[in-house]
């Protein structure tokens, strides 16, 4: 099977293979950069992140898209753009400035301008690959294009197949930088994105929401929401939870008052109804009916009272009560016992019942 080489883009082998037609070929499929924060994060392996170090600068731009037509009428199938993707991430090929040419080819090898890492498709077919510029004037490139908001142009080289206008398999060497206003898929055109990785992360430097894909945005935006929310709910719930600790201890704080007043008043009560009622059945009678209580060790309460003139008038209320009085009589006259009666069988009703007094 012979083959051929040619600069600008993409060129096929001579001959025929499998039941396909070949021919010698040239196609250029240039790939103009302006993202604009709408690309896909492309994870890098941490230890290689960790080992480039934080000042790396990494660049991400499209190289191809599935259906993409070239300005020679070839069609590129996924099946081709995936062998681009797969070469990238097995090989992480070299980029020149510009392709290298035919005669020049068996010869000549300059330090490469970008060393690409990593390459993937997105839901749109949109392949994408993020390198990292290997030079200061690599770097110096980007950096300019990316403060002007100018394109960059990336081109695949190397050998494809064909099936008709399709291009069914590829055989990338490498992905060259391109002049922009070259480009062969006007529809894949951005800006160049620069990042600066971490070993967990990939962030670009900077992305504007008014830039982002309304799906996407979408998501960001009810994303945001529910952080947010479950923010807020946290800190409600922390809220809450200091106010009820807060409440709990004025409310023990509040009860252990009220039981040290009730006790007080309890104490005063009693010493009132000591003071009213001699007899110790009708003290007791009066201490319940007031609502003193006293428990097994000895602590007294009382309900209903919570001050000395609420006291004062539970007290002067029930001793006022007519049923207690005729109590307080009964049991008077109950402790002094019957009244006396003169002896039925007296002779001088004139002596005392003991007889006449003796002589002092």
């Amino acid at each position: 099977m012979g083959g051929g080489y040619l600069k600008g883009g993409y060129s096929f082998f001579i001959g025929s293979c499998g039941g396909f037609e070949m021919s010698l070929v040239q196609t250029t499929l240039l790939q103009i950069s302006e993202l604009r924060g709408a690309h896909p994060t492309i994870a890098l392996p941490a230890n290689m992140v960790a080992e480039l170090g934080e000042d790396a600068m990494f660049v991400t731009l499209p190289i191809g898209r599935v259906g993409a037509r070239s300005r020679n009428g070839r069609t590129y199938t996924r099946e081709a753009v995936q062998a681009i993707v797969d070469a990238v991430n097995k090989n992480k090929p070299e980029g020149r400035w510009g392709h290298l040419r035919d005669e020049d080819r068996p010869y000549e090898y300059a330090p490469p301008a970008m060393r690409w890492l990593a390459a993937m498709i997105d839901g749109e077919g949109v392949a994408w690959a993020k390198g990292i510029p290997v030079t200061a004037e690599a770097r110096e490139h980007f950096r300019l294009a990316k403060i002007a908001g100018s394109r960059v142009g990336t081109s695949v080289y190397g050998f494809g197949r064909m099936d008709g206008d399709n291009v069914v398999a590829f055989e990338l060497e490498s992905i060259d930088l391109a002049a922009p206003d070259r480009v062969g898929i006007p529809e894949t055109a951005a800006e160049p994105i620069i990042t600066k990785e971490t070993e967990d992360n990939t962030m670009p430097d900077q992305i504007h929401l008014e830039d982002v894909p309304e799906s996407i945005k979408k998501q960001i935006l009810e994303q945001y929401d529910a952080q947010q929310s479950g923010a807020r709910l946290t800190e409600m719930e922390a809220e809450n939870k200091t106010l009820k600790e807060q409440v709990s201890t004025v409310t023990a704080e509040r009860d252990a008052a009220r039981g040290e007043a009730s006790t007080l008043l309890a104490t005063y009560v009693k010493a009132k109804i000591a003071e009213a009622v001699k007899l110790e059945p009708v003290q007791k009678l009066v201490s319940k009916l007031v609502g003193i209580k006293e428990t097994d060790d000895g602590k007294l309460s009382i309900d209903g009272v919570s001050t000395v003139a609420e006291a004062d008038k539970a007290l002067e209320t029930v001793l006022a009560d007519e049923d207690l009085e005729a109590f307080n009589k009964e049991s008077v006259k109950e402790m002094m016992g019957p009244d006396f009666v003169q002896p039925a069988n007296r002779k001088d009703k004139g002596e005392p019942v003991l007889g006449s007094p003796l002589p002092s």
